[in-house]
């Protein structure tokens, strides 16, 4: 990462980029896994460093592209644990994992253990465990890999409707719906943003030279295929 002075807006906020563009350096670095070697983070006013992360902890909310789960255990009570993880006594934790599954429509499968759950289902429960502690920024990692069509449009409308809530950091390969996910654009190219922007403002950069693709996706390859991505 490189020459990056970023300040989000409220609500979601849509990350995109090439693989190895440095989407999950930036939230390693916002979640103090990584510290910088120039230049400083602030991430809802602390320094993002492993002292500063066990008092934030239960403001800021992360779903991995992909999260271990124990297969063998109960919805709900892997959601209660996670809340707790966050700093929630156990009874108030429980209430809350009950309230988040219901609101992310699993409340039939609160007692299903996750091993038995779909794909799609267990993305939802990705996205419940990452609010379940009412943080104030949730960090989400391609929260649609693996789903299909259908699946990716609920995903996208449940962060929609919490977007309201919270703030959301969100990367995603899938252009197509960013005007319906995201209040802001960051494009990151070589681990440095060449873009940042509301998403008509990135569909205005289109050139129309590449006929067959959305103005987003024309504008995103003009700005990212000039020269090598680099970073992880």
């Amino acid at each position: 990462m490189r020459d990056v002075n970023l300040s989000l807006r409220r609500g979601a906020v849509a990350l995109v980029g090439l693989n190895g563009a440095g989407k999950t350096t930036l939230f390693n670095l916002l979640l103090g896994e990584l510290e910088p070697t120039a230049g400083s983070i602030r991430v809802l006013g602390d320094t993002p460093n492993s002292r500063a992360a066990a008092g934030r902890a239960g403001r800021v909310g992360y779903l991995p592209q992909s999260f271990g789960f124990p297969p063998g255990v109960k919805t709900v009570d892997f959601v209660t644990y996670i809340g707790w993880l966050h700093g929630l006594d156990w009874e108030v934790s429980k209430t809350a994992s009950i309230e988040v599954l219901q609101r992310v429509g699993l409340e039939t499968r609160m007692n299903v253990k996750l091993g038995e759950l779909s794909g799609g289902m267990l993305r939802r429960v990705g996205l419940a465990q990452s609010f379940v502690h009412d943080p104030e920024l949730v960090l989400l990692d391609e929260p649609s890999s693996g789903l299909d069509p259908a699946q990716r449009v609920e995903i996208r409308d449940l962060v929609v409707e919490e977007s309201a809530r919270r703030s959301f950091l969100i990367a995603t390969h899938h252009l197509d719906d960013i005007d319906r996910l995201a209040r802001q654009v960051i494009v990151l190219h070589g681990g440095t943003p060449v873009f940042v922007g509301t998403p008509s403002e990135l569909a205005a950069r289109s050139t129309g030279r590449r006929p067959g693709l959305s103005a987003f996706e024309d504008a995103f390859l003009e700005m990212t295929t000039t020269t090598s991505s680099a970073g992880t």
